[in-house]
């Protein structure tokens, strides 16, 4: 190989090697991710601000959340508080949502993403808008099916563009779902008695009623029966942790012929919850109401032995706590009927039949019978 070729094939390969840097960096140019940059960025400095939230799930009717004083409350369902926690995530997340890559600007599209128009859409599309006293949302979206790393797609409402956002969005598009869950907890160990009343004509009124720190009784025992203490464990402990799963106003329930099974829940230190409760088509309604009575004044010291009712006594609430408390499940309960799970309302129309059992004598054992009886026995043998 003479000299000029030497040069030639040189600058050749200089010039592929200048040419394959400068196509390198204008193909990295091209894709080069956009600057992220937030939907709504006036939202979070706002928040503070924000009176209300509609939410619009596909083939469901839109509800609006509403604050009232320091109380989030669902108005279409009967104006019940809502849970906080998920609203308050919910918020944030919008105020934080940015756009991490850009997506379909095209209508026919967009159903492929879940971010059709509200009036086309279906499945899981959701529209959350957020308003303040303004007349103009701080924020309008749409949110779609989840993408890549669970993060869900979005769309400002009017606006062509969709986007991968930077959040996976948790929008329940049902109103019942937004509900505050929890309608009343009472402890166990509060529970001094329950009067109960089964539903129908053959339902005969008993009472469970607390023995010692651990145990009930009942009242009457039928001759001839005795009690099963699971039962009337699951009875007095009926209102803890009760959840529910829908509600509605008084004047929206349903009517039907089935009777109520009625429940007076009282507690060593003054509560009272009468409940009523029954069951239609597949459902389970509850109404409630709360009031206080005026407890037995505390015994001055415990019994022997009884060092469980001594801690009851000494960490029982004053009367003005338990007033207080009375008067605020009351707001909660007044003008509302609630659904519940089967299994929570199940122990509220147990009859005496279902707490008690055939009371046979127990086989003696060995060890148990008389001395001339196994005496008798080792003769025989």
């Amino acid at each position: 190989m003479n000299r000029r070729q030497l040069i030639f094939l040189g600058a050749a390969a200089l010039i592929i090697a200048v040419l394959a840097v400068f196509l390198s960096q204008r193909q990295a140019g091209q894709h080069a991710p956009a600057q992220r940059a937030r939907l709504f960025p006036e939202l979070e400095s706002a928040l503070n601000t924000v009176t209300r939230v509609q939410i619009h799930g596909a083939g469901a009717a839109p509800f609006t959340i509403r604050r009232e004083g320091e109380t989030w409350r669902v108005k279409e369902k009967a104006a019940y508080p809502t849970d906080f926690k998920r609203l308050k995530e919910t918020l944030i997340s919008l105020a934080r949502l940015e756009g991490v890559e850009a997506m379909t600007r095209r209508q026919e599209n967009y159903p492929r993403l879940g971010v059709a128009d509200m009036d086309k859409a279906e499945g899981n599309t959701r529209e959350v808008q957020v308003w303040a006293d303004g007349a103009t949302p701080l924020a309008s979206v749409l949110i779609g099916n989840t993408g890549p790393d669970g993060h869900s797609y979005v769309r400002k409402t009017g606006e062509a563009q969709s986007w991968l956002g930077s959040v996976s969005l948790d929008v329940p598009g049902r109103a019942q779902d937004w509900l505050d869950k929890e309608l009343v907890d009472l402890e166990v160990n509060r529970v001094q008695r329950v009067d109960l009343h089964p539903g129908g004509d053959d339902g005969e009124t008993y009472s469970v009623v607390r023995t010692d720190a651990t145990g009930f009784h009942l009242e009457p025992l039928p001759e001839g029966r005795r009690a099963r203490p699971g039962q009337l464990q699951r009875i007095a402990s009926a209102l803890s942790r009760l959840q529910l799963s829908d509600v509605m106003a008084d004047d929206q329930a349903p009517s039907g012929d089935a009777p109520w099974s009625e429940a007076v829940v009282q507690t060593h230190d003054g509560l009272v919850i009468q409940v009523r409760s029954r069951k239609l088509e597949d459902k389970h309604y509850l109404k409630l109401a709360a009031r206080f009575e005026s407890p037995p004044p505390p015994h001055e010291a415990p019994e022997s032995g009884d060092q469980a009712a001594g801690d009851r006594e000494k960490d029982r609430p004053g009367p003005e706590q338990v007033r207080a408390a009375a008067e605020r499940l009351q707001q909660r309960f007044e003008g509302r009927t609630f659904v519940v799970p089967g299994y929570a309302a199940t122990p509220l129309g147990l009859t005496l039949q279902d707490l008690t059992e055939e009371d046979k004598p127990q086989e003696k054992s060995a060890q148990d019978k008389p001395q001339e009886e196994q005496g008798q026995v080792q003769q025989a043998e």
